[in-house]
């Protein structure tokens, strides 16, 4: 199987590549990133003391990496000693990482491309002891690269779709080489760990440990905190705020289109729009012009004046957002109206804020179920259901503190992942991917 993969790659590549080499010279993500991705000026990996063991931590992009940062924050305070390598594959992920984790990691490098050449100078370049794979990003040439040389892969938080499990299984003879080389599955649900055993990985290798993100801290602020980013933002004192985070093409209208309708009723409606991609934010400022409310992007209020009070902002920062949702009256997160499976529900829920989504919630169903069970989530299918969620929530203040409440106390029962999961990393490292307890 690897062999036909890297002979697909290698003709794929003769055959196209004057068009990628246009695509990287007339792209400045690509083109900046390349020689990196290649597995070139890799940072020398020999001035830190190496006591502890080299564990390489991967995170494909931002939803990821928000995903470990707890994780790391744990391993960091537990094993001191250990030599922590943390790769992202996008330029936003790789953004967040430095902002994130820049301080409680050893190094932060570029994931390869899946060329063979580049993944063997990575690997040895690293040297890991083991590799950490958070959650997918799953290539065959960098885990054969690493099975070789007999070092212990974690999947961890590990989730599986009811179309990834039927791609899987109509795949099998691609998917089941690249399956053997995992030495531990470490699944987010029973439902995920059954598909894997149904798919034909062994019990033995599969664990469920729950789900990192119900880990994760929401970015606590206080009152004095509250009112300077209000200020900083020009959000008037009293206004109701009205967060759209993560949205993606086509989702910004039907956010303009309610939050139009709703301001008739609540003239100081106050909406803060944050597109996933902040490279869209002209091009969304451009829509909610054409909508014809008065906006400004985040950037660009500390030139204006005090007087200057804004409609809607949109948020062209990264980082940013997981702190600002703790001045939202309530939240909607994107990749869920659009069929995009949806992003984090729990960074809402972690500020005790009612959240809503849409039914293309894939990514975070389980905890979209949980957060609709206790009453601090709201599916909504359209823009009339999300008008009538929203005109529910902000029409009853005690209503929102409610359901922030219900929101909250998912969090507060579905911790532990982290902790299981560091058990599970160092059990690994100590006796040679042979992990000696189980967590079912």
């Amino acid at each position: 199987m690897f062999t036909l993969y890297n002979v697909l790659q290698l003709t794929f590549i003769f055959i196209f590549l004057p068009f990628i080499l246009l695509k990287i010279a007339f792209t400045p993500k690509y083109r900046q990133r390349i020689l990196n991705r290649l597995g070139l000026h890799l940072p020398s990996m020999d001035v830190v003391d190496d006591s502890g063991p080299r564990i390489w931590i991967h995170a494909l992009s931002v939803g990821e990496v928000m995903s470990s940062i707890a994780l790391v924050r744990e391993m960091r305070r537990r094993f001191p000693d250990w030599v922590i390598i943390y790769s992202t594959s996008t330029a936003t992920g790789a953004g967040i990482a430095r902002q994130k984790l820049g301080d409680m990691v050893d190094y932060l490098i570029t994931y390869p491309l899946d060329l063979f050449w580049s993944v063997r100078q990575v690997v040895k370049s690293v040297r890991p002891d083991l590799f950490v794979l958070i959650e997918t990003d799953l290539w065959p040439n960098m885990l054969g690269a690493l099975s070789r040389r007999g070092i212990p892969i974690i999947l961890l938080n590990g989730r599986i779709s009811d179309a990834s499990f039927n791609n899987y299984k109509r795949l099998g003879l691609f998917f089941r080489p690249l399956f053997s080389l995992i030495d531990c599955f470490a699944m987010q649900s029973l439902e995920d760990k059954e598909k894997m055993v149904r798919l034909g990985i062994s019990p033995q290798k599969i664990y469920r440990i729950g789900n990192l993100k119900f880990d994760q801290e929401g970015v606590q602020i206080g009152e004095k905190e509250t009112g300077e980013l209000r200020h900083i933002l020009h959000i008037p004192a009293e206004s109701k705020v009205f967060i759209a985070g993560s949205t993606h093409a086509g989702e910004e209208k039907i956010i303009l289109s309610a939050y139009g309708k709703l301001i008739l009723t609540y003239p100081d409606l106050f909406l803060l729009l944050a597109p996933r991609d902040p490279g869209r934010a002209d091009e969304v400022k451009r829509l909610v012009q054409s909508a014809g409310f008065d906006t400004y992007k985040r950037t660009e209020l500390p030139a204006l004046p005090e007087s200057n009070k804004a409609q809607v902002v949109v948020l062209d920062t990264l980082g940013e957002l997981s702190k600002l949702y703790a001045l939202a009256t309530v939240a909607f997160v994107g990749g869920s109206l659009a069929p995009e499976r949806g992003h984090n529900v729990l960074e809402v829920a972690a500020h005790a804020r009612p959240a809503l989504f849409g039914p293309h919630i894939e990514d975070f169903k389980e905890a979209a179920t949980a957060l609709i069970k206790r009453g601090g989530g709201y599916m909504v299918n359209n823009e009339d259901e999300l008008v009538a969620a929203l005109r529910l929530i902000l029409a009853d203040s005690s209503q929102a503190q409610k359901a922030g409440g219900m929101a909250f106390q998912v969090i507060e029962e579905n911790r532990g992942a982290v902790s299981r999961a560091v058990d599970l990393i160092s059990e690994t490292i100590t006796h040679n991917s042979q992990p000696v307890t189980r967590n079912s």
